[in-house]
């Protein structure tokens, strides 16, 4: 397990099984998307996500690094941030979003 910050936007590679379990990711939402390029801004709240299938890639304004998560990958998307997401294989994700 890995933890790193770009531009606010946390990332943990690999969390282990019971931190999942602590946070109740079976409990999150799901969402699922095929290949597709956007742009998001964070405005109402922040998203907590983990990778359950699939990969994709993304760059925070403000910083040109890109990132790339994949299966048992998780990232927490704090509000204010605009965040680019290029997913590059269909995706299946649990969300928890927090005001």
């Amino acid at each position: 397990m890995t933890i790193s910050e770009i531009n606010g936007v946390m990332i943990e590679t690999q969390p282990p099984q019971s931190k999942l379990e602590m946070v109740g990711i079976k409990n999150w939402g799901v969402w699922e998307s095929a290949p597709v390029k956007f742009t998001k801004t964070f405005t109402q709240a922040q998203v907590t996500a983990y990778i359950v299938e699939g990969k994709f890639n993304f760059t925070v304004e403000g910083n040109a690094e890109t990132i790339e998560l994949g299966v048992g990958d998780m990232a927490n998307f704090p509000i204010d941030s605009i965040v680019t997401f290029d997913i590059i294989q269909p995706l299946k994700i649990r969300y928890l979003v927090e005001n």
